[in-house]
């Protein structure tokens, strides 16, 4: 209990920081965000991802390229206070044998990686879209 409220402050910090931003680099084009809307990001998605089930007690791994999209799914399930078990971005046969290694319930992934990895009877898979 006491791991969530420390994680859910490190979050919520961000909710006032409009004079904070974040550049972000995609497909060649720069943009930038202020740490208020990356908090306003951070809750949209928290609601998708509760809505399909994943909640503080579950153990979901990260499928996901460095970068935005990896950013706001790490800071998404910080917020919910799950346990994050980054798997290394290599072929689904590596990644779902982790699934019973690390008891994992969910895999959050990126569309890069969306027919690469696919639900089976032991984890559900969830796409991040942009």
């Amino acid at each position: 209990m006491h791991k969530q409220s420390q994680s859910v402050g490190i979050v919520d910090f961000l909710m006032h920081r409009e004079e904070r931003h974040i550049i972000i680099r995609k497909n060649k084009a720069t943009s930038t965000i202020t740490f208020a809307q990356l908090y306003a990001n951070i809750l949209q998605a928290v609601f998708l991802v509760r809505s399909v089930g994943v909640a503080a007690d579950s153990r979901v791994g990260v499928v996901a390229e460095n970068g935005y999209d990896a950013l706001l799914i790490d800071l998404v399930l910080l917020k919910i206070g799950s346990t994050t078990v980054q798997v290394p971005e290599t072929s689904s046969e590596d990644t779902i044998s982790l699934v019973g290694e690390h008891r994992l319930n969910y895999i959050i992934t990126t569309k890069r990686y969306k027919n690469i990895i696919n639900s089976n009877d032991y984890v559900e898979v969830i796409t991040v879209s942009d």
